[in-house]
C-alpha cells in the first residue's frame, strides 16, 4: 500500500503518495501540501490505488510521532455522519488552527512530563444523601450502567459528588483521564479550586480564553495522557486523548452546550456518545435536567441518582409573585415591595441579586413622534442602547453607532427615547432609590478572560458589593455565600423567541438564578416580577413544582411529534441576493423527496430575517424518532446544485429558530 487517503482541515479526504520508507497507520497525523501552502492532516485510510493518477498526486511531507486514537478516530466519522460536515470540517476541531500552525513550525514537542503528578484524593465531609449519591454511582458503573444523571436542588453538593465518583475511577485506573465540561468559563475558578483541594493537582484548562502557550502545553499533555484531569468547554470534546475514562457535563440542561456556529453539533449529547464509544462513564448533573434527559431516565437510557436537600440543610427560598398588572403606573422597573426587601437585605448586611436577561440600558430605541425602531443597517434586529457609552449596539453583528439627531422615518430631531429597561436601567434605578448600596453589573462582556472573571466573582464573594444587577451570567452555578434575595424583574421574557425550547429554558434559567441565594444562610427569598402570575409556568415556580411543568411540557411536545418525542432538522438559505435568494428557497422546497415519514414547513423568512448583511430563509422538517432524517436530507440535496451565491447551512437537532 502507497496511497494514503488523508483527512485536511474544511475538505473532503485527499490521496497522497507515501514516501519510500514512511511507515504509516491509520491516525498518524502528517504533513501534506495543499494547493500552494502545507497542512496538517490524520490518516484516515491506506490504499494500493487511487481512483486518480499517480502522477498528479502529492506527496505526504513528514509524519509526526503523534496519533489520534481508534476510538476519536471513529467518534470523528461519527459527528461527520450524524450532523452532515465533511470529516474536515470535525477534523479542525480535533486538531484547532493554532495547535496545527505549532505543528507546522515543529514547534509542538511530543513529549510533556511536567503536568505528570501522583493523584491523592482528600475526602470532604459528605453528608449522608451524598454518600448514598456515591455509593449508588460506583454500582452502577460495576453494574456497567455506565450513563449516569445526578440530579440535585442547587446547593446540593453536586460537585463533591462527580468528584468522589472521578477518584473512584482513578483508584482503579491511576492513569486515567477525566473531562469535565462546563458551559461558562467564569465557573472555571470555582471548579479548578474545589479539584486542586481533593486531588492536590492543577487540572488543565481548555477555553477560547487560556493563552495560545497554555494551550501548546495543554494540547501536549492531552494528547500523551500526562494531563489527567480536564476541565473545558464543549470544544475539549473533541480533543485526542491518549485514555479518556471518564466525562462529567456540569449544568447538563444548559443551551450553551449547544454549538451554533461552524460544526452545529450538541456538546452534551456528543459526550453521551463519544462515552460509549470508549465504554467508560459518562455523569451529567444539573438541578433541573433537561426534557431530553428526564425522557432517557424513563426510557432507561439514563440511570438517576438524586440529591434532594441542600448540604446544608438549608431550607430551599421563599418565593413571592409580584403581580404587575396590580401596580399603579409607576416610573420604576423594580416594583416598591422589591424595592423595600433590597432595603432591608442591606440593612442586614447581606447581598441581593437583580436579574434581567437584557443587556445595555435599554433593547430598544424609539421615536416618540412616529414610533419608528432604529435597527442594525446589516441586521433585521433592534440597535440596543448602552447610555455609559452614548452608544446604539447591535449584539448580533457588532455593528456599533450614535443615537441619529433626526428620525429617518418621520425626519423630526430629537425624538428618540429608551423603550424598556435593561441592565444598565435597573442599575440607574437602584442608584437612585437605594444610594448607599454598592453595586455591580454583570454580563458576557463584563470580562475579557479568566482572570477578570475571577477577580469579579472573588470581590463578589468578599463582600465588596451589596447588589448584583446581571443577565444569565449570573445563574450558571456560581455561590455567593452571603446572597439571600433575588429578584427576576421580568418573568414574561419569554414566547415567541424562536426557540421551541423556550418554556422550559425559561423555567430552568429563573430556577438556577433563584438557587444562588440562600446557599449558606437561611431565610432566603425570591421575588418574581410578572404580569401572568396565573401561568402554567409561574405557578410552578412559584410551588417549586417542577415535575407539574415538566408533565405539561411533555405532553405539549408529544402532542405534536416535538423533541424529544420526534425529530427536527433545519436547513437555513442565506444570501445578500434577496429576490434570487426567495426563488431557489422555493424551488428547493418543491424539489425534496416525497415520503410520508417527513413533513417539512416552510420555506419561510427566518426570525431575524437579515443578519450580518444577508437575507436568510428557513425550511424546517419533521420526524419520528426511528427515521434517519439524515439519509433523507442527503438524498435531496445530492440533487440540488447550489447557486455560489447561496450559503447552505443543515442544523440536525436544532434549538433556535432566529
Amino acid at each position: 500500500m502507497h496511497i494514503a487517503k488523508i483527512i485536511v482541515p474544511n475538505l473532503d479526504p485527499l490521496d497522497y503518495l507515501i514516501p519510500d520508507g514512511m511507515d504509516l497507520e491509520n491516525g498518524d497525523l502528517v504533513i501534506v501540501p495543499i494547493r500552494n501552502s502545507k497542512t496538517i492532516g490524520m490518516v484516515l485510510q491506506l490504499n494500493d490505488s487511487s481512483e486518480f493518477s499517480l502522477d498528479k498526486l502529492k506527496r505526504i511531507e513528514h509524519k509526526f510521532n503523534l496519533k489520534i486514537n481508534e476510538i476519536d478516530q471513529t467518534f470523528l466519522k461519527w459527528v461527520a455522519e450524524y450532523y452532515l460536515f465533511s470529516l474536515g470540517h470535525v477534523f479542525r476541531m480535533v486538531i484547532p488552527n493554532y495547535i496545527a500552525d505549532l505543528l507546522l513550525k515543529n514547534k509542538l514537542q511530543s513529549k510533556c512530563s511536567s503536568l505528570k503528578t501522583q493523584i491523592e484524593y482528600t475526602e470532604p465531609n459528605y453528608n449522608p444523601e451524598q454518600s448514598e449519591a456515591i455509593k449508588q454511582i460506583k454500582q452502577y458503573i460495576n453494574e456497567g450502567q455506565k450513563n449516569i444523571i445526578l440530579e440535585g436542588v442547587t446547593g446540593s453538593g453536586k460537585t463533591e459528588v462527580y468528584l468522589a465518583s472521578a477518584n473512584y475511577i482513578f483508584q482503579n485506573d491511576p492513569t486515567a483521564q477525566i473531562l469535565i465540561l462546563l458551559p461558562e468559563i467564569s465557573l472555571t475558578n470555582q471548579t479548578v479550586n474545589r479539584i486542586i483541594s481533593r486531588f492536590k493537582i492543577d487540572p488543565v484548562i481548555w477555553h477560547s480564553s487560556i493563552t495560545n502557550k497554555q494551550k501548546r502545553e495543554n494540547f501536549i499533555g492531552i494528547i500523551n495522557g500526562d494531563a489527567q484531569i480536564i476541565i473545558g468547554a464543549r470544544s475539549a470534546l473533541f480533543l485526542p486523548y491518549k485514555n479518556l475514562q471518564m466525562i462529567i457535563v456540569d449544568e447538563e440542561h444548559d443551551h450553551s452546550y449547544k454549538q451554533e456556529d461552524g460544526v452545529t453539533y450538541q456538546a452534551r449529547d456528543m459526550a453521551i456518545m463519544r462515552a460509549k464509544l470508549g465504554s467508560f462513564p459518562i455523569i451529567l448533573a444539573s438541578a433541573s435536567p433537561s426534557l431530553e434527559s428526564i425522557h432517557n431516565i424513563a426510557l432507561g437510557k439514563l440511570n438517576l441518582v438524586t440529591l434532594s436537600g441542600r448540604y446544608n440543610n438549608n431550607a430551599l427560598p421563599k418565593i413571592h409573585l409580584i403581580d404587575m398588572k396590580k401596580l399603579k403606573r409607576q416610573n420604576y422597573f423594580i416594583a416598591p415591595q422589591l424595592i423595600d426587601e433590597l432595603k432591608i437585605n442591606l440593612d442586614r448586611n447581606q447581598q441581593s441579586l437583580l436579574f434581567l436577561n437584557r443587556k445595555g440600558y435599554s433593547p430598544a430605541m424609539i421615536c416618540t413622534d412616529c414610533g419608528h425602531r432604529i435597527c442594525c443597517k446589516s441586521c433585521s434586529t433592534s440597535m440596543i442602547y448602552h447610555k455609559s457609552q452614548k452608544k446604539l449596539k447591535c449584539h448580533q453583528c457588532g455593528y456599533v453607532a450614535a443615537i441619529p439627531k433626526q428620525c429617518h422615518s418621520c425626519s423630526n430631531e430629537e425624538s428618540f427615547i429608551p423603550y424598556g429597561p435593561g441592565i444598565e436601567r435597573l442599575a440607574e434605578e437602584v442608584k437612585e432609590l437605594i444610594p448607599t448600596a454598592k453595586i455591580i453589573t454583570l454580563t458576557q462582556e463584563s470580562f475579557s478572560n479568566l482572570k477578570e472573571a475571577e477577580g469579579i466573582i472573588n470581590s463578589i464573594i468578599n463582600r465588596e458589593y451589596d447588589i448584583i444587577i446581571g443577565t444569565q451570567i449570573i445563574a450558571k452555578g456560581h455561590h455567593f455565600p452571603h446572597l439571600t434575595l433575588v429578584g427576576i424583574i421580568d418573568a414574561d421574557l419569554w414566547g415567541g423567541g424562536g426557540d421551541l425550547r423556550e418554556a422550559e429554558k425559561t423555567y430552568q434559567l429563573i430556577q438556577q438564578v433563584g438557587g444562588r441565594a440562600g446557599r449558606e444562610i437561611s431565610n432566603s427569598n425570591i421575588y418574581i416580577q410578572t404580569y401572568n402570575p396565573e401561568h402554567p409556568l409561574i405557578l410552578a415556580l412559584a410551588s417549586y413544582n417542577r415535575k407539574k411543568f415538566v408533565e405539561e411540557e411533555m405532553k405539549t411536545r408529544k402532542d405534536v411529534y416535538m423533541p424529544p418525542y420526534g425529530r427536527l432538522a433545519a436547513i437555513i438559505l442565506s444570501s445578500k441576493q434577496e429576490q434570487k435568494l426567495i426563488e431557489f428557497s422555493t424551488q428547493m422546497f418543491k424539489a425534496s423527496p416525497q415520503s410520508k415519514h417527513f413533513t417539512l414547513l416552510g420555506p419561510a423568512p427566518a426570525l431575524i430575517y437579515k443578519l450580518r448583511g444577508k437575507f436568510r430563509y428557513r425550511i424546517l422538517i419533521k420526524t419520528t424518532r426511528n427515521i434517519n432524517i439524515q439519509k433523507y436530507i442527503h438524498t435531496w440535496l445530492a440533487n440540488i446544485n447550489i447557486p455560489s451565491h447561496i450559503h447552505l447551512k443543515i442544523d440536525i437537532d436544532p434549538y433556535y429558530f432566529l
